[in-house]
C-alpha cells in the first residue's frame, strides 16, 4: 500500500460518468419526499465534508468506507474503480486500482485493474478488504500494498463452502471484518452472506433465493440483494437487506432476527425501529455501544438504532443533494450507500449519487462520565465456557481494564466488556473492573464464584405416550456444589441434537412432547444445579412416538356422509366426526373457504398434526368455526393459519388468538401461494427421503386427492404455477431434492413444470397424470396398494375409502385431510353413478378384503344419492 507522502492526491480530477453496475444500483432507490418525520434524541451531529463534492479532493462515485484505529479513512469509490485512502489530516492516496475497468490481477495493487469495487474494511493490522463487486471478488490488500485473492473466482456463481478463493460469488456489494480477523461478505447477488474464516468460507444467513427474511436460523432464512454487513465487538452480524427494505441481526449462535424496517420502501420515521420503513438501505455500522448507523439510500438518510431498538434521524434531509458543514439534520445527502463508525464514534457516510462526496458526522452531545450499571457476574462451572459482559453508560463509549487477578482460565476484553473462558479451578475471587472514557472512570468490585455443576444421571428410559415420550432416570449420585434443581433433557433424531428441553422439577419421570410423529428419537438427561448444567447421560433405547395432535376416531364401518349447510360446515363436521373427544387434539388448521390453493398443502399439514382443517371466511371468524377450536382445541395447542392477510385476515388471526390466551397462533405465509406451500412444507417437515408431490396451484382438481397420499408416505406438497415452475418451488426442489428422486408430479400441468427442472428425466417416470381428473385420483389411490407406509417397508392394509365431489374443492380438500388422518385414499367423481376411473380404483384397493368403511364427504348437491349407493354397493359388507 502507498504511503500518504508517496501517491497523495491533493488535486481535483476531473468527473467521469458512472458505471453502469452504480446506476443499476441506485436505479431500485426512490425517495420519499412529504413531511419532515420527527426527530428524536440522537439526532445531535455536525456535518464536515471529507472529500468529494465541495473539496479539492474529487471522487467519482463513492459506495463504501471504512476506518481504521488511527482515524484513516478508506474509500471505495464505485465508479472509479479505486479505491482510496483519505487520511486524518486530509491527504488522498491510492490503496488499489490503476482508474480502469478490468479483471483485478495479484501483484501491486495500485497497478490492478478493479470493476466498481462496492464495499471495504480494513483489520487491526491494516490489512484491506475490498468488495470487487464487478469482478465477483473479495480482494485483500496487505499493507505493503500486495493484492491477492481471498474469495471468488472472477466468474459469477453460487457459493461453494470450502476453499474461499475457488468458491463463486456474484456481485458482492460489502464487506466487513471482526475482532479475530474473520472476513464477512454481503453477496448481493446470491442473496447471501459468506463468512471467510483463514482460507474457509461457509456461508452464514440467507438460502440463495431472494425473499422476505424469517427469524430463525439464518442460513434458513431468505435475503434481498444484501448490500452491506457490519460486525460489532461481540461477534454478532448486521445486515443491510437492501431488497427488503430492512436491517437484519444475526448472533454468533446463527439465528437471525429483523432490527430496524418494515418491510415496505417509504420514509424513515422516528421510533420504533420495527415500525419504521426504510428504502432501500445498504450500509450498516455499530460502534462500541451497539448503535447502529444505517445507510439509507432511497431516503437520502442516515438513521441510528439504539440498543433499545429505537430508530432515530441523524443525518440528510430526505432529498438528494449536496452536504454542506453545519447541522446534519440540515444537510442533503445523496444516496448515501456507505457508513463507519471509528473509535471515537465519528460516523463517516460515502454517497454516489450526482454529488458523490465523503462526509464526516461529529455528535453535539456533551461527554457524560462513565458508570457501570451491569450486574454482578453469576457463577461460573469449573472446565464450562462462560461469558458475562459488563456495561457501562457514558460518552463517549468506556473502555474497560480490569484491576486484580482473573481467575484461572478466565479473559477479559477491554473494548467489549466481557469477561470469558472456562475456569479450571473451584473457589471465589474477587476483582474490580473499571469503565473509562475522557471524563474518567468508575469502578466496580466483582466476586466470581467458581463450583461444579452435577454428575450424569443413568441411562433413561423412554416410552411412547400420547402425544410425546414419557422418560424415566435415576438422578446423579454426584449433585455437585449445590444441590439439583431441574434437568435438561436433549432429543436426537437421525444422530442430530435437538432442542434441549428444560424442566425446573426435581422429579426424575418427564413427558417430553413437541416430537415429530413417525421418527426415531433417542434422549440423553443432564442435571442442573446454580453451577450450571452437567455432563449428560448415555443415550436412551430408540422410541417412536404417536402422533402430537387428537386422537382420531376412526368412523365404525359401513357408509357415512359428512356434510353440512355450506363448505365451512361440512369442515366443521369432519372436525366433530374424527375428534368426537373435546380437548383432544393438540392442534387445529384453519384455510380460507374462497381459494383452494393454501388448503392442498394445509391438508397435509392437518393428517401430520393429527388435526382437522377447518375453513372459515377471509375477513372474519365464523362462530361454528371458533366454537370448534374452543372444544376440541387442547389448552396450550397450536393453531396453524394457512396464508398472508388476504387469504385470512388479521381479524381472523386477533379472533383466534382472543379464544384463549394459552393457544399459540402461527401464522404459515410467504410472498404468493407458492412460497405459502413451501412454508407450510417446512411446517410438516417430512423426512429427509419422503416424497415431494407437486400440484398445481392455480387449477385444483389434480390436487383434489393427493394430500392424503402425502400423509400415507410421509411427504408433503408444494405448488407449482400450472405448468411453470415457480421461483419458491425450484428453490425448495434444489434445495431439498437437487437430484430429482423424491419429487412426484401430480397431474399434467405439474408434469410440465417439472419437466423444466434439471433433474426432469429422473422425475419424469414417477409422476401421477391420468385422463382428467377422476382418472388421476386413481393413479393416486393405486399407489397406497404399491407405496410403503412410513417406517415400514411394505404398504400398510387401506381400511377406509374416501368419495368427494371432483368439481367442489372446499368438500374435496375437508376430506383430503380427513384421508389423511385415516390413511385412506380420497377418490373424485361427478354425476348419478360412479366414474369408470373411480370404479376401476374400487376394484382395486378392495381385492384385500380389508376395505370396510366408505366416507361421503359433501352434501348431496355436490354428490348425489345415486353415486353414494354405488359407492356403497363396491364397499364391501362389514357383516
Amino acid at each position: 500500500m502507498t504511503s500518504d507522502t508517496t501517491a497523495s492526491r491533493a488535486v481535483r480530477r476531473p468527473r467521469r460518468r458512472a458505471a453502469a453496475w452504480l446506476i443499476a444500483l441506485a436505479a431500485p432507490a426512490l425517495a420519499f419526499a412529504g413531511a419532515v418525520p420527527a426527530q428524536a434524541s440522537g439526532s445531535g451531529y455536525t456535518v464536515t465534508v471529507r472529500a468529494g463534492t465541495g473539496t479539492a479532493e474529487a471522487l467519482v462515485g463513492p459506495s463504501g468506507v471504512a476506518s481504521d484505529a488511527a482515524g484513516n479513512l478508506y474509500i471505495a469509490d464505485t465508479a472509479d474503480h479505486r479505491v482510496w485512502k483519505l487520511s486524518r489530516g486530509g491527504t488522498l492516496s491510492a490503496v488499489a486500482g490503476d482508474g480502469t475497468q478490468g479483471p483485478s490481477v495479484a501483484g501491486p495493487a495500485t497497478a490492478s485493474p478493479l470493476s466498481s469495487p462496492a464495499g471495504v474494511a480494513v483489520d487491526a493490522a491494516g490489512t484491506v478488504y475490498i468488495a470487487d463487486t464487478g469482478n465477483h471478488r473479495v480482494l485483500r490488500v496487505t499493507s505493503s500494498g500486495a493484492l491477492t485473492f481471498l474469495a471468488g473466482t472472477g466468474v459469477a456463481g453460487a457459493p461453494q463452502p470450502g476453499t474461499a478463493a475457488t468458491s463463486p460469488l456474484s456481485s458482492p456489494g460489502g464487506v466487513a471484518v471482526d475482532a479475530v480477523g474473520a472476513v464477512y461478505i454481503a453477496d448481493t447477488g446470491n442473496n447471501q452472506v459468506e463468512k471467510v474464516t483463514g482460507t474457509t468460507l461457509s456461508v452464514v444467513a440467507g438460502t440463495g433465493r431472494a425473499a422476505a427474511p424469517v427469524p430463525g436460523a439464518a442460513t434458513a432464512s431468505p435475503l434481498s440483494a444484501p448490500s452491506g454487513v457490519a460486525v460489532d465487538a461481540l461477534g454478532d452480524l448486521f445486515i443491510a437487506d437492501r431488497g427488503n427494505h430492512r436491517i437484519e441481526k444475526v448472533t454468533v449462535a446463527g439465528v437471525l432476527s429483523v432490527v430496524a424496517g418494515t418491510g415496505t420502501a417509504g420514509a424513515a420515521t422516528a421510533g420504533a425501529a420495527l415500525s419504521s420503513p426504510l428504502s432501500s438501505p445498504t450500509g450498516v455500522a455499530v460502534d462500541a455501544g451497539g448503535n447502529l448507523f444505517i445507510a439509507d439510500r432511497g431516503n437520502h438518510r442516515v438513521e441510528k438504532v439504539a440498543p433499545t431498538g429505537s430508530l432515530s434521524l441523524v443525518a440528510g434531509t430526505g432529498t438528494a443533494g449536496a452536504a454542506t458543514a453545519g447541522a446534519a439534520l440540515s444537510a442533503p445527502l445523496d444516496a448515501p450507500g456507505g457508513v463507519a463508525v471509528d473509535r471515537e464514534e465519528r460516523v463517516y457516510v460515502a454517497t454516489a449519487g450526482t454529488s458523490p462526496q465523503v462526509v464526516e458526522l461529529t455528535s453535539t452531545a456533551a461527554a457524560t462520565g462513565p458508570h457501570v450499571t451491569s450486574a454482578a457476574p453469576p457463577v461460573a462451572a469449573v472446565g464450562a465456557a462462560y461469558s458475562h459482559r459488563f456495561t457501562a453508560t457514558g460518552f463517549p463509549t468506556p473502555s474497560w481494564t480490569v484491576l486484580g487477578t482473573l481467575p484461572a482460565g478466565m479473559v477479559f476484553n477491554g473494548s467489549t466488556g466481557v469477561l470469558s473462558g472456562a475456569p479450571t479451578t473451584k473457589g471465589s475471587t474477587t476483582f474490580t473492573v473499571r469503565a473509562t472514557n475522557s471524563t474518567g472512570h468508575d469502578d466496580q468490585i466483582v466476586t466470581l464464584v467458581v463450583g461444579t455443576p452435577p454428575g450424569a444421571p443413568a441411562k433413561p428410559t423412554a416410552v411412547d405416550a400420547p402425544a410425546g415420550v414419557t422418560l424415566t432416570w435415576t438422578a446423579p449420585t454426584a449433585a455437585g456444589d449445590s444441590p439439583v434443581t431441574g434437568y435438561s433433557v436433549i432429543p436426537h433424531r437421525a444422530g442430530t441434537a435437538g432442542t434441549p428441553v428444560v424442566f425446573t422439577s426435581t422429579a426424575t419421570t418427564q413427558k417430553v412432547t413437541g416430537l415429530e410423529a413417525g421418527a426415531s428419537y433417542t434422549f440423553t438427561v443432564a442435571a442442573v444445579n446454580s453451577f450450571g448444567t452437567g455432563a449428560a447421560s448415555p443415550a436412551s433405547d430408540a422410541v417412536v412416538p404417536a402422533p402430537s395432535g387428537g386422537a382420531v376416531v376412526p368412523p365404525a364401518a359401513g357408509l357415512h356422509r359428512f356434510d353440512g349447510a355450506d363448505r365451512v360446515a361440512t369442515s366443521v363436521r369432519v372436525s366433530k366426526a374424527l375428534f368426537p373427544a373435546a380437548g383432544s387434539a393438540r392442534a387445529v388448521v384453519v384455510a380460507t373457504s374462497t381459494s383452494y390453493a393454501d388448503a392442498l398443502g394445509g391438508a397435509r399439514l392437518a393428517s401430520a398434526s393429527a388435526a382437522p382443517l377447518l375453513l372459515t371466511g377471509t375477513g372474519t371468524l365464523q362462530a361454528d368455526v371458533a366454537a370448534e377450536v374452543k372444544r376440541l382445541l387442547a389448552e396450550d395447542g397450536t393453531v396453524y393459519v394457512l396464508g398472508g392477510p388476504g387469504a385470512l385476515s388479521a381479524p381472523v388471526e386477533s379472533a383466534l388468538k382472543a379464544l384463549s390466551a394459552k393457544y399459540v397462533v402461527k401464522r404459515l405465509s410467504g410472498g404468493d401461494r407458492y412460497a405459502t406451500s413451501i412454508a407450510i412444507a417446512d411446517a410438516v417437515a417430512a423426512p429427509a427421503t419422503a416424497p415431494i408431490y407437486l400440484a398445481s396451484g392455480t387449477a385444483y382438481p389434480d390436487g383434489l386427492a393427493v394430500s392424503a397420499l402425502a400423509a400415507r408416505t410421509g411427504g408433503v406438497v408444494v405448488l407449482t404455477e400450472g405448468p411453470v415452475m415457480p421461483t419458491a418451488t425450484r428453490a425448495y426442489l434444489e434445495k431439498h431434492d437437487p437430484t430429482g428422486a423424491r419429487t412426484v408430479p401430480v397431474g399434467g400441468p405439474a408434469a410440465a413444470a417439472a419437466a423444466q427442472l434439471p433433474t426432469a428425466a429422473a422425475i419424469a417416470p414417477r409422476a401421477l397424470v391420468g385422463a382428467d381428473r377422476y382418472d388421476t385420483a386413481r393413479l393416486v389411490a393405486e399407489r397406497f396398494v404399491t407405496a410403503p407406509a412410513p417406517g415400514s417397508p411394505t404398504p400398510a392394509p387401506v381400511k377406509v375409502v374416501g368419495l368427494a365431489p371432483g368439481q367442489n374443492w372446499p368438500d374435496a380438500l375437508v376430506g383430503s385431510a380427513a384421508m389423511g388422518n385415516l390413511a385412506g385414499p380420497l377418490l373424485l367423481n361427478i354425476g348419478d353413478t360412479l366414474q369408470p376411473a373411480t370404479k376401476t380404483a374400487l376394484t382395486t384397493l378392495t381385492k384385500g378384503g380389508a376395505v370396510s368403511t366408505g366416507v361421503v364427504f359433501g352434501g348431496r348437491d355436490a354428490l348425489n344419492e345415486g353415486a353414494a349407493t354405488a359407492f356403497d354397493a363396491m364397499v364391501p359388507d362389514p357383516k
